[in-house]
């Protein structure tokens, strides 16, 4: 039988991994970038983001970029030339909602931490019969 300060310290981790789980969600954004207009497939990718290409066969790839220049994108030892390009989805890191997210996880973690450090000192307090 687990006593009020395991289910306590349970919670707590149980509370950690939830904020895990958001931080890993609110890290990246995902947006379809136009295929269309190859000047601004250059200006938005940058090597780092991660890139769903559909190629114009229909045939999709995902790659971590590594280069972008002005005929395609590399990454993963993988090149597309921008002619052959029907669609690019961009996974960007969003750096200003992960600091949002953390701050307000963070801060609902510690509330949630001494409310449930409250209310487990008022059980301790309430006599068994």
């Amino acid at each position: 039988m687990m006593t009020l300060g395991q289910n306590h310290r349970n919670l707590y981790l149980i509370t950690i991994a939830v904020f895990l789980c958001l931080f890993a969600a609110g890290c990246t954004t995902t947006s379809k970038v136009p295929a269309t207009y190859w000047s601004t497939l250059a200006t938005r990718i940058e090597p780092g983001d991660k890139v769903t290409i559909t190629k114009s066969d229909g045939q999709e790839v995902k790659f971590k970029v590594t280069e972008v220049n002005n005929q395609g994108i590399t990454g993963d030892g993988q090149y597309v030339a921008y002619a052959d390009m029907r669609e690019v989805l961009l996974t960007e890191y969003d750096s200003e909602k992960t600091t949002e997210l953390v701050i307000g996880v963070a801060g609902t973690a510690a509330v949630g931490y001494f409310v449930i450090r409250e209310f487990a000192k008022t059980l301790q307090s309430i006599p068994a019969y």
